[in-house]
C-alpha cells in the first residue's frame, strides 16, 4: 500500500512540465489533458491517506472524523489547500485547451494556452518545494495529535472553502485572458465567462460560510474581526490580488493556513512580477492608442470595468475596511 501512496506521491513531478511538451501541431487538450490527470492522482491519493486514518502521514492530524469530514480534512491544512490550488487551475487550463480545440478557425493562440496552463506551472513548484502535501513522519505515530473538533463539522463550512478557491483561480484566469488580450487581441466572450465563473464562486463561497457562521457560531453572517474573511466581500475585479495577500501570509488569522511567513516571501515576488508585466503591456498598449485611434469594441472591457469600480466604491468603504486589516496585523491578532 505504501508502494501506492508513493505513486501518488510521484504524480505531482510529471505534471509540472508535460503541459508544455506536447507537440504543438496536436490539440492542445492533449497537453492540458495529462496535466490534470497527474495532479488529480495526486489528490486523490492525499484523500486515501485521509480516508483509512493514516497516521504516519504529516498532514493526518486526526482519526475520529466520519468520512465526510476526513475528505475534506484533505484541503484543511496549507499543505493540502496549495494541492486543491494545483489542481483547479489545471482543471480550468483543461477546460479552455478544450473549449479552443472545438471551437478554433484555422490556429491556435499558443501564448493564451500558455498563459492559462502557466499558473499551475508556478504553483507546482512551490508545492513540492516547500508544501508537500505527503510528506511522512520520522517516527511510529499510533495516537492523532488532535481530537476532532465537533464545531467546523458541518457541509457546510466543509464546501465553502472549494468554493472560494475555484473563485479565485477563475479570477487569475481571466486575468491571463486579459494578458493575451492586449497582445494578440481575443474574443472578449471568454474573459467575460471566467469573470462571471469567479464571481459566480465566490458569491457561493460567501453566502455559505456566511450561513455557516451565522447558525454555528451565532456571529451575524461573517466575522468582521476576521480580515480573511473580509477579504471575501473585496470586488472581484480584485480577486487575483487578494488571493495572492491571504496564502503569502500578510493577512494572518485562523482562517488562513499560511502558517510560515518565508513562503509568503515567494508568493510575493511572483504577485509583485505579474503586476510588473502587466504594468508593461498597459503602458505599450496606450502607447498605441496615441498612434492609432482605439475602436469602440476594444473599450469596451475598460468602460466595464470603470463602471464596476465606480459601483464598488459606492456601495463599499473600502478604505476603512483596508485600514482595519491593517490594524489587526499590525496588533497580531
Amino acid at each position: 500500500m505504501s508502494i501506492i501512496y508513493e505513486l501518488f506521491h510521484l504524480s505531482l513531478f510529471p505534471g509540472l512540465f508535460v503541459a508544455f511538451t506536447y507537440n504543438k501541431k496536436q490539440p492542445p487538450a492533449f497537453g492540458a489533458a495529462p496535466a490534470f490527470l497527474c495532479i488529480l492522482l495526486s489528490f486523490l491519493g492525499l484523500s486515501f491517506r485521509h480516508i483509512p486514518k493514516n497516521l504516519s502521514n504529516y498532514n493526518v492530524l486526526t482519526a475520529n472524523a466520519p468520512f465526510f469530514y476526513q475528505i475534506s480534512g484533505t484541503w484543511s491544512n496549507h499543505e493540502g489547500s496549495i494541492l486543491s490550488w494545483c489542481r483547479i487551475p489545471r482543471f480550468y487550463g483543461f477546460l479552455l485547451c478544450y473549449r479552443d480545440d472545438k471551437e478554433r478557425a484555422s490556429s491556435i493562440d499558443e501564448q493564451r494556452i500558455d498563459g492559462a496552463l502557466g499558473i499551475a506551472l508556478f504553483f507546482s513548484p512551490f508545492l513540492s518545494a516547500s508544501s508537500d502535501p505527503f510528506v511522512r513522519n520520522f517516527f511510529v505515530r499510533t495516537e492523532p495529535l488532535a481530537e476532532s473538533n465537533p464545531v467546523p463539522q458541518d457541509p457546510i463550512s466543509a464546501i465553502h472553502p472549494p468554493c472560494i478557491y475555484a473563485g479565485d483561480v477563475a479570477s487569475a484566469m481571466g486575468f491571463g485572458l486579459c494578458r493575451s488580450k492586449m497582445m494578440n487581441g481575443i474574443d472578449q466572450e471568454q474573459i467575460r465567462i471566467w469573470i462571471l465563473t469567479c464571481r459566480w464562486f465566490l458569491t457561493v463561497g460567501i453566502m455559505l460560510g456566511s450561513w455557516w457562521a451565522h447558525h454555528e457560531l451565532g456571529r451575524g453572517g461573517w466575522w468582521f474581526r476576521d480580515p480573511v474573511e473580509n477579504a471575501s466581500f473585496m470586488p472581484w475585479v480584485l480577486a487575483t490580488a487578494r488571493t495572492f495577500s491571504i496564502r503569502s501570509g500578510l493577512l494572518a488569522s485562523v482562517h488562513s493556513f499560511a502558517t510560515d511567513d518565508t513562503r509568503g516571501i515567494f508568493l510575493w515576488r511572483f504577485f509583485l512580477l505579474m503586476t510588473g508585466i502587466s504594468m508593461i503591456l498597459f503602458s505599450q498598449m496606450k502607447q498605441q492608442a496615441s498612434v492609432r485611434r482605439t475602436s469602440k469594441k476594444e473599450m469596451v472591457v475598460a468602460r466595464s470595468t470603470l463602471v464596476h469600480l465606480r459601483h464598488s466604491a459606492r456601495a463599499q468603504p473600502r478604505p476603512v475596511m483596508l485600514w482595519k486589516n491593517l490594524s489587526y496585523y499590525r496588533a497580531g491578532y
